[in-house]
């Protein structure tokens, strides 16, 4: 009886001069609210309209305007500049200033010396190593003294953009571009100082420790092998960084904690990248600060110039890559605007973005280096915020 009460469900068709009704499957019920706690982000109902915060993670409409779809071929063009760029005239250039600092030690200095010690110019060891090395083998040349960082000027236009790709290519693209055409990535991929060499081992350690943290990533474990020599060596290229480099495992770690991750299996396998960490700056690091530490005091204070604020002003105008002041404020809000997108879009990201280059700005404010007052010797020894303003600006493109 109770089938025969229920509305039949279909529609009228006709069929040879008589109404058939033709019937029509019942709808599938609603679905269900989907959980994502797994994912870090906040609930969505199927079929709701995104937020703007879940539109820019899904490379959506923002604004009411659709960008255009990007797929990785997008990243061909950006990575060609950057490697054109980088290569472009490389032959014809000679050395210069603090170019011979690591060719000094590599003269006059054995191995031994040059491991132990910073020396009266603050040389870089593995590249003083490496002038040495090839000095009583192949020959050194300025090709020779050029390639390690053009290599890394290289990986910088590759690696970065594709550990960016995912979720969002859009956001991978525009940073290609502004890596590529950057004019203070672009001096210190083409200059024997290591200063390029040490941004882009940080990038790749921050951007592993995102993917490890990412609750969605696959082969954790392959991240932690990116991630671990990457911290090792930044610091042995330029002491400018083993503080941020020291912040970003503690913020990986504080992550790891409050995402649950660390049960007491989980705690061994953080621990044990953590240790080798710590044993691969305790071999590298602790020798020349322990044994050439009067040198590295000397060093600092030799020349004092302390740090003010013009001088923080016009060193965020030579990292801003424009000449113009008033453009390079500007950019600078926006790069702010496209900080707190990236703070309430992925506040892991963020986090471990911010954590590393504020530390970077405590520490030359708290040591004062020697000549820190000088505008481009400030912005050298915080590079990191030029990596930061690339990611911001590039969310906030790929939003509008």
């Amino acid at each position: 009886m109770e089938r025969l009460k229920e509305k039949p469900r279909g529609f009228l068709a006709r069929d040879e001069g008589r109404h058939v009704l033709v019937p029509v499957p019942r709808s599938s019920p609603p679905p269900k609210r989907r959980s994502v706690r797994s994912t870090g982000y906040r609930s969505v109902i199927q079929g709701k309209t995104p937020t703007p915060l879940e539109s820019i993670r899904r490379g959506q409409a923002f604004f009411g305007v659709s960008p255009p779809r990007m797929s990785a071929w997008w990243l061909i063009p950006p990575m060609a500049a950057g490697i054109f760029l980088r290569l472009w005239n490389i032959r014809s250039l000679i050395l210069l200033d603090d170019e011979f600092h690591g060719l000094h030690a590599a003269l006059c200095a054995p191995y031994g010396e040059i491991v132990t010690h910073f020396g009266v110019s603050e040389y870089c060891i593995p590249l003083s190593l490496l002038y040495r090395l090839c000095l009583s083998t192949v020959g050194l040349s300025e090709m020779v003294m050029r390639m390690p960082v053009v290599l890394f000027g290289i990986l910088a236009c590759v690696a970065i953009p594709l550990l960016l790709r995912k979720p969002n290519p859009a956001i991978a693209v525009y940073a290609a571009w502004m890596i590529a055409i950057s004019p203070y990535l672009f001096l210190y991929s083409r200059y024997c100082r290591p200063y390029g060499i040490t941004v882009t081992l940080m990038m790749l350690a921050i951007l592993s420790a995102w993917k490890i943290v990412r609750p969605t990533s696959n082969c954790l474990r392959g991240w932690w092998f990116l991630f671990v020599p990457s911290i090792i060596f930044a610091p042995w290229f330029h002491l400018s960084v083993l503080a941020p480099a020291g912040m970003l495992m503690l913020t990986l770690f504080l992550l790891l904690l409050r995402q649950g991750a660390c049960d007491l299996r989980s705690l061994v396998r953080c621990v044990a990248p953590f240790a080798a960490i710590s044993a691969g700056w305790c071999a590298l690091l602790l020798p020349p600060l322990i044994i050439g530490f009067s040198q590295l005091k000397g060093i600092a204070t030799s020349f004092p110039m302390p740090l003010s604020a013009q001088s923080a002003l016009e060193a965020w105008h030579i990292l801003s890559g424009v000449s113009c002041p008033l453009l390079a404020d500007a950019l600078g809000l926006l790069a702010l605007g496209g900080v707190i997108l990236l703070w309430r879009s992925d506040r892991a990201l963020a986090l471990l973005l911010l954590a590393p280059a504020l530390t970077q700005w405590i520490m030359v404010v708290a040591v004062q280096p020697a000549m820190v007052g000088i505008p481009a010797v400030c912005a050298r020894y915080c590079m990191l915020t030029l990596m930061e303003f690339v990611v911001a600006i590039a969310f906030v493109a790929s939003a509008v």
